[in-house]
């Protein structure tokens, strides 16, 4: 009597489910809607959240209007009485605190810095999910990809420098800089000590002329920030103009590509690799 009056009390509880796979997922983090839209069944999905159906931040921003879309707000969240919600560690943690609070379970994924810990976490979500297999496949085309651009590096290792708004860049301890070492290229603030995110000064960016500029591709007035950013005299020199004039190469990578760390990121690498390529070739 004592077990059935548990699995009773344990049935009642907000987000309880009798199936070993979450059959009502919600994501409350932009790099949540990715792991999910990548690995859960569509089924399974009862929402994500809004920024999943900008192309500009979301590799599978098309499949994403394929769901109910949130704003964060745990009000949203009560009424699809989920059996389990990812969160980013920093997103909407007022309704994080107040969904744990009501005894939903709450999943918090961290900012992987490393493609290491991007594995780590993609199976880890792989497993929540009841999907190991698919994790592992996908994975496996992922390092394939990257390995092929690998082997066909040659010793000339070059520099890149990952520009944003207002000079900030991701340093050492991050898992773009693992990307751009894949692709055959050193990061330049890495060289200038700049741990993980953090600015750089124009001044120096311009002093050092890396052989590669990476802009990023978001703006609410889509793409206008490349532009913007090569309005500055000393930038224009170096990397304004037609490509036959410039003195260094400018490359824009869509943001949805390297801004959650997932097996997409391949095709980062295979970008940044063709752009060395070209680089090395007109030498």
């Amino acid at each position: 009597m004592r077990d059935l009056i548990l699995c009773l009390v344990i049935a009642l509880l907000p987000g309880a489910a009798f199936s070993a796979k979450p059959q009502r997922i919600v994501s409350l983090n932009l790099c949540a809607d990715q792991l999910l839209l990548q690995l859960a069944e569509p089924k399974a999905i009862a929402s994500l959240t809004h920024l999943a159906a900008d192309p500009e931040l979301s590799y599978l921003a098309e499949e994403a209007t394929n769901y109910p879309l949130n704003y964060g707000s745990a009000e949203e969240i009560l009424q699809l009485d989920p059996d389990l919600i990812l969160a980013g560690s920093f997103t909407a943690r007022p309704a994080v605190a107040y969904l744990e609070k009501k005894g939903y379970r709450v999943v918090k994924l961290a900012i992987p810095k490393s493609m290491k810990s991007m594995r780590r976490q993609f199976l880890k979500v792989a497993d929540l999910l009841g999907e190991r297999e698919k994790a592992e496949q996908q994975l496996k085309e992922m390092e394939r990809r990257i390995e092929q651009v690998k082997a066909v590096e040659d010793s000339e290792r070059l520099v890149a420098a990952v520009y944003y708004a207002n000079g900030f860049t991701a340093g050492k301890e991050s898992i773009i800089t693992e990307v751009l070492n894949s692709a055959g290229f050193e990061n330049l603030s890495e060289q200038s000590g700049v741990d993980s995110f953090g600015f750089y000064p124009l001044e120096k960016l311009i002093e050092a002329e890396p052989d590669l500029l990476i802009l990023g591709s978001y703006n609410k007035q889509r793409h206008s920030l490349a532009q913007k950013l090569l309005d500055h005299p000393a930038l224009k020199r170096v990397w304004g103009g037609d490509r036959e004039q410039r003195k260094q190469v400018r490359v824009i990578i869509p943001d949805n590509l390297w801004i959650c760390a997932t097996p997409v990121i391949a095709e980062a690498v295979e970008i940044l690799a063709e752009q060395r390529e070209k680089i090395v070739s007109n030498r």
